[in-house]
């Protein structure tokens, strides 16, 4: 199966996605943001270059310098030349699609499949993540790298917990109807939960609170910090703020407030990237918009 054309601008420039990943970690170096985007080196990899194929979900990388990639086919691993869809013998074919990527403080690689598998490959080895919650979490809605190396999950049973110190220590229960969708940890503390039907949510200090009333019934596909403290949301409708006060297209530049934006990230630069269907995108710290023209096409 060939990766749909709307994902190959942020899913198949994997040159451009690794910088992108590389960025979110502590020992990366963040892209120059003098730069247009088609003065970085691209190459691309489909099928006929050795790619597995299918919808890439999630991608991250590792200190070792691999690459992993998420996808409907389940986990790959790209070395820079060869693509390795890696096996592991207690994942059966249905639950093997790979939908979050995040790599913990100590380089280990945590990989939620469809279902309430959630695997660690550490060392080389495959594990249960989740082997010291009992009872055993039904349904794993969401899982992504928090602060200081910490890992953040979202289950149904055991709602929002984060990974510190080889043990979960839940920060909030869970009792929204839809599930969360995306996740991000900000400056402060506080826990940011996008779901899938039912708007905005926020944890901090063991509470959990709702969102503005105006993305109550939302789908939020992707969050992230900005350099003022507030927060980007991607709703279907396009870019969202929250000010601290209400969810606001105000400072955000009017080319993304319609547009659809699947993934985002922001680097130490304070650069935003955003994966979109349109393409790749960079938000520069002054609010300058910068669309990768090739990748739109």
């Amino acid at each position: 199966m060939l990766v749909p054309r709307s994902w190959r601008g942020l899913c198949r420039r994997l040159l451009v996605a690794s910088a992108m990943v590389s960025a979110s970690t502590t020992a990366a170096y963040g892209l120059d943001p003098a730069r247009a985007l088609s003065q970085f080196v691209r190459e691309e990899w489909g099928v006929e270059r050795g790619f597995v194929g299918g919808v890439v979900r999630a991608i991250a990388e590792t200190p070792d310098g691999y690459l992993w990639l998420g996808t409907d086919q389940g986990l790959v691993r790209f070395d820079g030349a060869t693509f390795t869809l890696m096996s592991e013998s207690d994942v059966s074919a249905s639950g093997a699609a790979v939908l979050n990527l995040a790599v913990d403080g100590n380089g280990d690689l945590w990989i939620r499949r469809r279902g309430p598998n959630v695997q660690r490959l550490s060392k080389g080895r495959f594990e249960d993540a989740l082997w010291s919650l009992s009872p055993k979490e039904e349904f794993v809605m969401a899982i992504a790298r928090g602060r200081n190396g910490t890992v953040l999950y979202a289950g149904r049973f055991h709602g929002v917990a984060r990974y510190a110190d080889g043990r979960f220590e839940t920060m909030a229960s869970w009792s929204a109807e839809d599930p969360v969708r995306a996740m991000v940890e900000a400056p402060d503390g506080r826990v940011w939960l996008g779901t899938e039907g039912s708007g905005l949510f926020s944890v901090l200090d063991g509470r959990i609170t709702r969102g503005p009333d105006d993305l109550a019934d939302d789908t939020i596909e992707a969050l992230s910090p900005a350099a003022d403290q507030s927060l980007w949301i991607a709703t279907l409708r396009g870019v969202r703020r929250w000010n601290g006060r209400e969810a606001t297209t105000e400072g955000v530049p009017a080319a993304l407030r319609r547009l659809h934006v699947l993934r985002m990230l922001r680097d130490r630069d304070a650069n935003v990237w955003l994966g979109t269907t349109k393409g790749l995108v960079r938000v520069g710290p002054d609010g300058t918009v910068v669309f990768d023209r090739e990748a739109a096409r």
